[in-house]
This record gives C-alpha cells, structure tokens and sequence, in this order.
C-alpha cells in the first residue's frame, strides 16, 4: 500500500498529476517485482498493482524538524538624549531560493543581494557619519520567502535596548537591475498609508539620478514592510526597482547587477534618514 502525496479521501482516485516517485534497494524492489530478479530491465507495465507495504523513515533536521534561522540587527544608538529612543528601521531579507531539485544554485543577487549590499553600505555610511540625533538599527530579516517569517516574528514581540521603540521602517528589495533611473515605491498618495517616509523619497529621489518614483502599490503586502505596518502599526515604505527575467530562476546572478544604481539608492536611503533628524517627526 502506497499513500499518495496528499492521500484521496474515500475511493476517490489521485489526480493525474500527482506523479508518485518511489526510489528502492533492489532486495527491496525485487520483493514487489519478482521478475526483477532475472532481469533487471524488466519492469512492470504501467498500471500494474503491486502488494506489499512500506515503512517510511525521515531525517528531522534541527530541533524536532524545526531549523532556526535569526534576523540580524546593527544598532547605533542616536546622540539626542531624548531622541535616540526613537529607533528608524532600515530592513532587507537575506534569504533566497536556496538550490533547486536539479543542483542549480539560486544566488539571488538582485533578490535580494541588492538590498543587503545596500544595508551594508547603509552601515558605513553611518559609521563614517558618527551618530545622528535619533537611533537607526540595521535589519537583515531572514524567512521572507517563505512567507515573511521573521519580519512577523519580530514585529510580533519586538525588542529594543532601553526606552527605544520603533518609529518606521524603509524596506529594500530588489534595487539592482532594470532601467538605472527606474525606482518604485510604495505607498503612494492612491494608498491612505501615504506617509512622510514617501515623500522624502520623492523628495531626494532625482538628486540621485530617479527623475519620478513610479508606484508598486500592488506589493504592498509582498515584502517585510506589510509586517511593521500591520503589527506595530508606523510608518513604512517599500523600495524597489520591480522585477526582471530572471526573478526567482537560477539566472539571477551579480554580473547582471547595476552596482552604481545600488550606490545612488543607498545615498537616497541615507538621505532620507537624515531627513528625519527634526525635533518632530514628520511621518
């Protein structure tokens, strides 16, 4: 008796495209299949039933199958003794696809190595700049293919060093390819979260090379964003520079990727930031 993938319930038959591979010892396979004994060529003709049972053993990884995976943060704490408990948030996911069923590697430069690049020189930018008045932490969020895991995670019990608690989050993916003037941002003034965050950015935009930010409302609910929206209920807004041929396929790989677009809209990123330094938050 062989159980299908997702077992039929009563008499009804597996659909036609629930293709069942089963892989065997040839002892094992011999039990079901006499005849593959005397010649291993001879296999059983398509329909054919075969008797017999299986016990099934699976290898759990990690504990009890779960596989923990973390969020990393860079926390630099603001030079305003009141301030600096206000925390913005700049956000990219750093996982990917992994590696396909036949070997091929995901690199997943664009989506979303664009946006970690940009986090990264987000950082040295900060660390070259010295401390602004309000604190900025760093998130490189990890599950978001899956489901925006840890974005949800932390949003739903978040923790700050002190008094610090969250004001806003920028979250960057996918900012390296397509037309090196062509940025999207989300939410625009069609959607009633249009905040501050946005028009800063509409602001600073054409001082790095993107004449007018189109909109990607429709991934509104796509990246990490939608978490801090929903669950903590500040500010966000999303950048993005759409997505391309080689979204989501092996083809995904730096030699495609526009390192000076990245640079401009990590200067546009940083610019924001210092946007928000005012003694009232304009968001």
């Amino acid at each position: 008796h062989v159980e299908w993938p997702k077992a039929p319930k009563g008499d009804a038959k597996p659909k036609s495209n629930d293709t069942l591979f089963l892989y065997l010892p040839h002892d094992t396979a011999t039990k079901l299949w006499p005849a593959l004994t005397a010649n291993e060529d001879q296999l059983p003709a398509l329909g054919t039933e075969l008797d017999g049972s299986f016990a099934h053993t699976r290898k759990l990884v990690g504990d009890k199958g779960t596989v923990m995976v973390e969020n990393v943060c860079g926390f630099w704490q603001g030079s305003d003794p009141v301030l600096r408990n206000e925390v913005i948030i700049v956000s990219a996911h750093y996982d990917h696809e992994g590696v396909k069923s036949d070997g091929q590697v995901m690199n997943g430069a664009d989506d979303n190595g664009s946006g970690t690049s940009t986090l990264l020189a987000l950082a040295e930018a900060l660390v070259t700049n010295g401390a602004m008045r309000r604190s900025v932490m760093l998130m490189w969020v990890s599950g978001e293919e899956k489901g925006l895991w840890g974005s949800q995670a932390w949003t739903e019990h978040p923790w700050l060093p002190g008094d610090c608690r969250p004001v806003c989050d920028i979250n960057i993916d996918m900012v390296g390819r397509n037309a090196s003037d062509y940025l999207l941002i989300t939410p625009t003034a069609a959607r009633p979260e249009y905040n501050g965050l946005v028009k800063l950015a509409e602001e600073y935009a054409p001082l790095e090379g993107f004449p007018k930010l189109g909109s990607c409302d429709s991934y509104w609910n796509r990246s990490d964003h939608a978490n801090f929206a929903a669950n903590l209920k500040i500010p966000v807004t999303f950048i993005f520079s759409d997505v391309h041929a080689d979204y989501h396929k092996p083809g995904d790989d730096p030699e495609k990727i526009d390192f000076d677009k990245i640079r401009r809209v990590t200067r546009l990123v940083l610019r924001m930031i210092a946007g928000l330094q005012d003694d009232k938050l304009a968001l």
